[in-house]
């Protein structure tokens, strides 16, 4: 069995075991007394999430002649390989590769990807700018606070350093070929990373000279999807009798899944759970907080890789498989 196969198995019965530890005898009760109606719907909210990715895929590649559905199986394809892979490094790849099968440039499939991430990015801004409003009329805990702050600390941080990125990055690119001349790398190679960061570089501001409806487009699909998708935990602990605002729930998940992304495990597995139990505890209670948190993780992390991993399989997997076969064979 490889070494990602162990990392994911691992993740997964981290994922399982802490909210088992948290959560005790009362656990099983509250789980299964767990609407089922309302589980499907949340699940139905996952599949709308799906399509809306793959609407705003569409309207990124306006030069790609890419239907609803193959859309929709790129999209899945790519969120199992984030959630499969440590820190998510496996989407982009995934993304980029399945993208080049259907003729769109491994620099612009790269460049659609961070597109796609800026406007989650801008999403989230929005976002905590209307908590920080909701903020203002209601009386916050010292726990409560400490969630905004961290969150919008957090966020002030990645777009300071993207900020600097998109400012300096004639001079990282100068030291990028300097470090790399420096390990020894040969002038082919450097010349060659050279030309695949330039492309690249070209490839995003073609991104982004998109035309502005289209850009507006995608922003609000980005939003539609997110406030689907982090309305599973609010929906969740009204599910088990809990009574917590949409924004806090927001907070929590957001700093629980950048927690779980710095984990480096597959999907986070393990580290979000730790922080979402330590994050919502003192808000709900443990019993509760340990349900929550593996009705939320079922619906946004293992349905992700039960529902997506076929068609990885379909689409990125057995391709694969017979270009090593054949390769074998020659």
């Amino acid at each position: 069995m490889s070494r990602g196969l162990w990392l994911l198995l691992g993740g997964l019965l981290a994922a399982l075991s802490i909210p088992l530890l948290l959560g005790g005898s009362g656990l099983w009760r509250q789980v299964q007394a767990f609407p089922a109606d309302l589980l499907l719907a949340m699940l139905g909210m996952i599949l709308v999430c799906w399509n809306l990715n793959a609407l705003r895929l569409r309207l990124l590649l306006p030069g790609c002649r890419l239907g609803q559905r193959d859309a929709l199986g790129i999209v899945m394809a790519t969120e199992f390989a984030i959630c499969a892979t440590p820190g998510g490094a496996g989407g982009p790849l995934t993304l980029m590769a399945l993208l080049m099968r259907r003729g769109v440039p491994a620099a612009q499939g790269t460049a659609t990807y961070a597109v796609d991430q800026l406007t989650d990015l801008l999403a989230f801004a929005c976002a905590l700018l209307g908590i920080l409003v909701y903020a203002l009329s209601h009386a916050l805990s010292p726990h409560l606070a400490w969630l905004l702050g961290a969150s919008a600390g957090l966020l002030l941080g990645v777009f300071v350093l993207l900020f600097l990125l998109g400012r300096f990055h004639r001079q990282m690119f100068r030291l990028n070929g300097r470090l790399l001349r420096r390990l020894g790398v040969g002038a082919r190679r450097r010349l060659k990373y050279a030309r695949q960061v330039m492309r690249f570089r070209n490839a995003l501001r073609q991104s982004l000279g998109l035309p502005r409806p289209v850009l507006l487009g995608v922003f609000l699909l980005s939003g539609a999807h997110w406030v689907l998708r982090y309305s599973v935990l609010y929906l969740t602990l009204r599910g088990l009798g809990s009574e917590l605002s949409w924004a806090w729930t927001f907070l929590v998940q957001m700093l629980a899944l950048s927690a779980g992304q710095a984990s480096l495990l597959p999907g986070g597995a393990g580290g979000a759970e730790l922080a979402s139990a330590a994050l919502l505890a003192p808000l709900v209670g443990k019993s509760t907080s340990a349900a929550a948190i593996l009705i939320w993780r079922a619906v946004t992390y293992h349905f992700y890789l039960i529902a997506g991993a076929p068609v990885f399989l379909h689409l990125a997997g057995r391709p694969l498989l017979r270009r090593l076969v054949r390769y074998r064979q020659s």
